[in-house]
């Protein structure tokens, strides 16, 4: 059986809103069946939390801003476990993100 490894480490993305890409920075942590990181973008500092699924790349973690709201995200690891997509949901709205790791930095 093959497993995905996602890589820990210095993530960039984007989320679509109302036809606008909004980039942001993470510092992901991948552990057996979880997610960790903390990041910001323009809204202001967030962390997450979340599972992974390392056989069928399945992600599932909220973003959560301090002292804010909570973003639902869903989505999938590549096979390579160097990049993800998928959508957010918070409060009914939602739209798409992607993800990949960092190797500039």
């Amino acid at each position: 059986m093959s497993y995905i490894e996602a890589k820990s480490g210095h993530w960039i993305g984007y989320y679509m809103q109302y036809r606008d890409r909004h980039v942001f920075s993470i510092n992901l942590q991948f552990e057996a069946d979880s997610v960790e990181g903390s990041g910001d973008d323009e809204i202001g500092t967030f962390s997450i939390k979340g599972k992974f699924d390392p056989i069928t790349g399945k992600i599932d973690f909220v973003k959560r801003y301090h002292g804010a709201h909570g973003v639902n995200y869903s989505g999938f690891v590549s096979r390579d476990g160097f990049s993800m997509k998928g959508k957010y949901d918070v409060s009914g709205f939602g739209d798409d993100f992607h993800m990949s790791v960092n190797t500039w930095w």
